[in-house]
């Protein structure tokens, strides 16, 4: 319990994931409840450029999954701490000394 974890993904995770692909999100909630989580970090999106596409509706996916993703958490009663974009060290930085 003492020890500081991060997890890429986690339960909450699933509402955005589920309206994605057309399922409730209701079916999921409840299991939003099981664990509380210390901290939520959100990280802005790294302006990317692939050599091969695979189409505007892959940044529209990740568009819509970013602004869900901090809705959901807010809704669920948690802060929502963006990370912007900085180079990697100054990001790690930036986290830990949000802790």
């Amino acid at each position: 319990p003492s020890a500081v974890t991060f997890l890429d993904r986690a339960i909450p995770d699933s509402l955005a994931f589920y309206r994605i692909f057309g399922i409730n999100p209701n079916e999921i909630l409840p299991e939003c409840f099981h664990y509380q989580y210390a901290g939520v970090f959100v990280l802005d999106r790294l302006p990317l450029k692939r050599d091969n596409p695979l189409g505007p509706e892959e940044d529209t996916a990740s568009e819509f999954l970013d602004q869900w993703l901090s809705r959901d958490y807010a809704a669920l009663g948690y802060q929502v701490m963006r990370v912007p974009v900085l180079p990697i060290q100054a990001r790690l930085r930036f986290i830990l000394e949000r802790l």
